[in-house]
């Protein structure tokens, strides 16, 4: 069978862009959880024991979904508030909660 043959069976997408839209319908946003004073106390604790080459799981919200990330710390900035795990930067505000793995 040629290659012009075959491809006739291969799958087509009439609409471009069709099913990444459909996935995205499929999402379920949510809203950002308000933290009470004590997880903020424990966030905080948690992040200051924090070192760099931690394998962490951090659950954060993010276009209005939480999302979990697993990874190395790469870096933890205190001043701007921000942590990076391999390539993921994440704003301390959006932190949910870290595990260590």
């Amino acid at each position: 069978m040629d290659d012009n043959r075959a491809k006739q069976f291969l799958p087509f997408e009439a609409l471009n862009g069709l099913n990444k839209a459909l996935r995205e319908k499929e999402k379920i946003l949510v809203e950002k959880k308000d933290l009470s004073e004590e997880i903020k106390e424990e966030l905080s604790r948690k992040i200051n024991s924090l070192e760099l080459g931690d394998k962490i799981k951090v659950v954060h919200y993010k276009n209005k979904q939480y999302k979990i990330d697993y990874g190395t710390l790469k870096q933890i900035d205190r001043i701007q508030r921000f942590i990076i795990i391999d390539n993921i930067k994440i704003s301390v505000e959006n932190i949910f909660r870290i595990y260590d793995l």
